[in-house]
């Protein structure tokens, strides 16, 4: 019982500590522009090369050139759709735009 009543009495002072300002935070300041980005970990020495990972581009006329011709038709039937502003704000990665991601 004392150990119950110790306890109520601990959290209740608990809540006269929470501060009652409700003045709104302000927005979080992120880098305007490249000037002031911060610079990454990567140098020119270690930066990847695409060229030495990706498979070079289908052969002209090739299967593989009549399929991504027809995805990318597809693709592009979607432009104007709430479906292509969706994929247009995931692909926003220039700052300060790229942060509203994690909104």
């Amino acid at each position: 019982m004392s150990l119950a009543l110790a306890l109520g009495g601990a959290l209740s002072g608990c809540a006269g500590a929470v501060s009652t300002q409700t003045a709104a935070a302000a927005p979080a300041t992120f880098w305007e522009g490249f000037r002031d980005h911060p610079h990454g970990y990567l140098t020119a020495e270690n930066t990847p090369n695409a060229a030495n990972f990706l498979p070079p581009p289908p052969a002209e006329g090739s299967l593989r050139e009549q399929a991504d011709i027809a995805a990318y038709r597809a693709m592009r039937s979607l432009e104007g759709s709430e479906r292509w502003a969706i994929a247009r704000a995931d692909n926003e990665i220039e700052t300060p735009g790229a942060p509203r991601a994690f909104d």
